[in-house]
């Protein structure tokens, strides 16, 4: 069924491939500021988040790379994506044969994103979309993963504090847990170990600068 998240998705963007990762077809917007004013007017509602699912961002165009060039870290693996935004990181973990891939993603927006980017890229197989809150560590659910990815979430310092906690939480379990991240400000000093790195082609409304250097980062378990 049409929604009216769908309607104006389909309106207001571009079906069109990130730099870094030309494997996948994305719907993405070429102005966060005119996109932000116009999802206000047309839902009659002020308050209503930033639309970064509508931006690939560098964080997670590098780990999408990261996992197209690395295919085995994910093949036959449960993956989650946290902060999923366009979707473009769980994408990328079942383009590359992932057995499943749940996304994290609290904004209709971005869910919604989601599944329409499933369906131009022809994956709309074994997935989820978690518009909830996540398993606490003490639940059964909580052990369906064996992999956990999380491209450019450390923007916001409370919210960065939590997901810092929830991605060590999962290193602590033995889980893969990688990062995406440009160098944003609330990116974690400690507990993290680099694999790798990546000039990500960005659109100077989005970043400062037309090209980020963008790195992959292991979390390390804190016992």
């Amino acid at each position: 069924m049409t929604t009216a998240y769908d309607c104006f998705i389909q309106k207001n963007t571009i079906l069109t491939s990130p730099p870094l990762v030309p494997e996948l077809k994305l719907h993405l917007a070429n102005d966060a500021t005119t996109l932000w004013k116009m999802t206000e007017s047309e839902m009659k509602n002020t308050n209503l988040p930033l639309p970064f699912w509508a931006f690939a961002w560098a964080g997670g165009q590098a780990l999408a790379r990261y996992i197209l060039d690395n295919p085995k870290l994910v093949k036959g693996k449960a993956v989650l994506d946290i902060g999923a935004g366009s979707g473009i990181v769980g994408l990328s973990a079942l383009l590359s044969l992932a057995s499943r891939v749940d996304f994290k993603e609290i904004d209709p927006f971005a869910a919604e994103s989601i599944r329409l980017n499933l369906k131009a890229n022809n994956l709309s197989g074994n997935s989820q979309i978690i518009e909830q809150d996540l398993p606490k560590p003490d639940s059964f659910n909580w052990k369906r993963w064996d992999i956990i990815l999380a491209g450019d979430v450390f923007y916001e310092q409370p919210m960065s504090n939590e997901i810092l906690k929830y991605l060590q939480s999962h290193a602590n379990a033995g889980r893969l847990v990688l990062i995406g991240d440009p160098g944003r400000p609330y990116f974690p000093k400690k507990g993290v170990e680099k694999l790798f790195q990546y000039s990500v082609q960005t659109p100077t409304h989005l970043e400062q600068h037309p090209m980020c250097v963008t790195k992959i980062w292991k979390v390390i378990p804190s016992f």
